[in-house]
C-alpha cells in the first residue's frame, strides 16, 4: 500500500515538473529569441485567455471531483454542457478583441489562443475520474505529451521569426495534443445529455474555488498589464522572467500536492481530529523541502541569472529575490485550499483573496511609475502580508488550529532557512566570480546546513515522514 501511494505522489510530481522542466526550456529560448515586445503581447493575448479557462475549469474541476458517486449521465452533462459554455466564452473573448483592438492580427491571434477554452473543457470529465482513481500515470504522459508537442511548435516558430505566435502556438498544440490523447485513451461514455440543474449545482459549489484561483491569476496578469502601463515593456520584461522563474515551480508544485491531496482530505471530511492531525503533518513535512528551495534561490539568484543571461537580466535579481520570499512564504498554506474545498468552506477566505489582491495592484499603479518593475514585487509582498492573518483565522474556524500551532508548524522550517541564508550570504562575501561548480557547492552546502538545522529543530521528522505516507 505504501509503495503504492509513493508511486502514485511520483507519478504526479513526474507531470507536473515535467511541465515545468520543458516550460523551463521553451521559456529560455523564447527570451534569448524574442524583443521584450513580441514576448509581451503574445503573453498578454494567451494571458487573457487563459484567465477565461481557468475561470471555466476551476469552477466544475473541484466540484465535480469530490461527489461521492457520479453517474453517466452527469459525465454527458459536464462533457456536453461545459463545452458549450466554453465555446460561448471564446466567442465573447473575440468580440472583444475585435472591439478593443483595430489590428486584424491580433484578432487572429486572440482567435487561434480561443481554441484552448474548448479543449480544456472537453477533458475535464476524463481528468476528474483518473484522478478519483488514482490513474496519475496516464495523466502524466497524456500531459508531458501535449507539452513537448507545443513546445517543439513554439521553439520552431520563435527561430522562424513569428514572434508573439511561438507562445500561441505552444499553449494551443500542446492542449489538443492533450486533449486528443486522453480522448482516444480513455473511452467513456458520453451521453448527448445536459442536466442543467447539475450543471448549476457544481458552479454554485465550484464558483468560490474559482475566483479565488482566478484571484491569484489576475494577480499575476493584472501586474504584468499595470507595469506595461506604467513602467513600459522594460519593466514587464524584468518583472515577467522573475516571476516566471518563480511561478513554474511553484505553480508545478502547488497543483501537484493538490491533485494528491483533495481526496484524501475529502475521505476525512467527518473526523475534524484526524484532520487536523493530517494537515498539520502534511504542511509541516511538506515545508521541510519547500522552504529552503525558494529561499536558496533566492540565495542564488544573482549567480543563476548571470551564469545563464550574462548581464542581460541582472536588473532581475532583487524581483527575483523577492517573490522568491513570499513564494516560500505561501507554501505554509499549500493545503489550505485544499482543506477548505474538502469542507465546503472554500467561500470564507473569499473575500479576503479579491480584496488582497485589488489592494495589491493598487500599490503597484501607484509605484509602478517611480520603481518600475519593483512595484510588481512590492505588490506581491503587500497580497502576501494581507492573506496570511486570514488563512490562520480560517485554519482557527475550520480545524480549531490557534496561532500558536501554526508557528509550531512553521518553526523548525523558519529556523533552518534563517541558519541557511546567514552561513551561505556570509560566504557568498569571499566568492569569487560565479561559476556554475561555485553555484552547485554554494547549493549542496546550503542544503547540508539546513538538514542540520531542521534535524536539530525537528528530531523525529523521519519517522513523522514515514508515519504521515503510511496514513496518507
Amino acid at each position: 500500500m505504501l509503495r503504492q501511494r509513493l508511486a502514485k505522489l511520483l507519478w504526479i510530481f513526474i507531470e507536473k515538473f515535467g511541465l515545468v522542466l520543458l516550460s523551463v526550456v521553451s521559456f529560455l529560448v523564447y527570451a534569448l529569441v524574442l524583443s521584450p515586445e513580441q514576448l509581451g503581447l503574445g503573453v498578454i493575448v494567451l494571458g487573457l485567455v487563459e484567465l477565461v479557462t481557468l475561470l471555466n475549469t476551476a469552477t466544475f474541476d473541484s466540484a465535480f471531483t469530490r461527489l461521492d458517486k457520479i453517474k453517466v449521465r452527469q459525465d454527458g452533462s459536464l462533457f456536453w454542457g461545459g463545452t458549450g459554455i466554453a465555446i460561448l466564452c471564446a466567442l465573447a473573448i473575440n468580440l472583444v478583441a475585435v472591439l478593443y483592438s483595430p489590428d486584424p492580427d491580433i484578432w487572429l491571434m486572440v482567435l487561434v489562443a480561443s481554441l484552448i477554452l474548448p479543449l480544456q473543457m472537453a477533458s475535464r470529465v476524463h481528468v476528474a475520474h483518473m484522478r478519483r482513481d488514482g490513474n496519475f500515470k496516464a495523466l502524466a504522459k497524456r500531459t508531458l505529451a501535449g507539452k513537448l508537442m507545443g513546445m517543439l511548435a513554439g521553439i520552431s516558430a520563435a527561430y522562424a521569426g513569428w514572434g508573439p505566435w511561438a507562445i500561441i502556438l505552444q499553449a494551443v498544440v500542446m492542449q489538443t495534443v492533450a486533449t486528443t490523447v486522453l480522448l482516444y485513451t480513455e473511452k467513456r461514455r458520453l451521453p448527448f445529455f445536459v442536466d442543467w440543474s447539475f450543471i448549476r449545482e457544481l458552479a454554485v459549489i465550484g464558483m468560490p474555488v474559482a475566483v479565488k484561483a482566478m484571484s491569484w491569476n489576475l494577480m499575476n496578469r493584472g501586474v504584468i498589464l499595470i507595469l506595461g502601463f506604467t513602467a513600459g515593456t522594460a519593466a514587464v520584461g524584468y518583472y515577467n522572467l522573475a516571476n516566471r522563474l518563480i511561478e513554474l515551480p511553484r505553480t508545478a508544485i502547488f497543483s501537484g500536492l493538490m491533485s494528491y491531496a483533495l481526496p484524501v482530505f475529502a475521505r476525512r471530511k467527518h473526523d475534524v481530529e484526524g484532520l487536523r492531525t493530517f494537515y498539520f503533518q502534511a504542511t509541516q513535512l511538506s515545508l521541510i523541502a519547500l522552504a529552503p528551495l525558494f529561499i536558496g534561490l533566492a540565495l542564488m539568484a544573482e549567480d543563476l541569472l548571470y551564469l545563464i543571461f550574462a548581464d542581460k537580466w541582472l536588473a532581475s535579481v532583487p524581483i527575483l529575490q523577492i517573490l522568491a520570499v513570499v513564494a516560500s512564504i505561501g507554501f505554509v498554506f499549500v493545503f489550505t485550499s485544499s482543506l477548505l474545498v474538502a469542507l465546503k468552506q472554500q467561500a470564507i477566505t473569499l473575500k479576503a483573496e479579491i480584496t488582497g489582491t485589488l489592494l495589491a495592484l493598487l500599490v503597484v499603479f501607484l509605484l509602478g511609475s517611480q520603481y518600475g518593475a519593483l512595484a510588481g514585487a512590492a505588490g506581491m509582498c503587500i497580497r502576501i502580508l494581507f492573506i496570511v492573518p486570514v488563512n490562520v483565522w480560517a485554519l482557527n474556524k475550520v480545524l480549531a488550529m490557534s496561532a500558536r500551532q501554526n508557528m509550531q508548524l512553521v518553526m523548525p522550517s523558519f529556523v533552518g532557512c534563517c541558519i541557511m541564508a546567514i552561513v551561505v550570504s556570509w560566504l557568498q562575501q569571499f566568492s569569487t566570480s560565479p561559476s556554475w561548480l561555485h553555484l552547485l557547492l554554494m547549493s549542496a552546502f546550503g542544503a547540508f546546513v539546513y538538514v542540520l538545522t531542521y534535524t536539530f529543530a525537528h528530531m523525529q521528522w523521519i519517522g513523522d515522514l514515514k508515519a504521515f505516507l503510511k496514513n496518507s
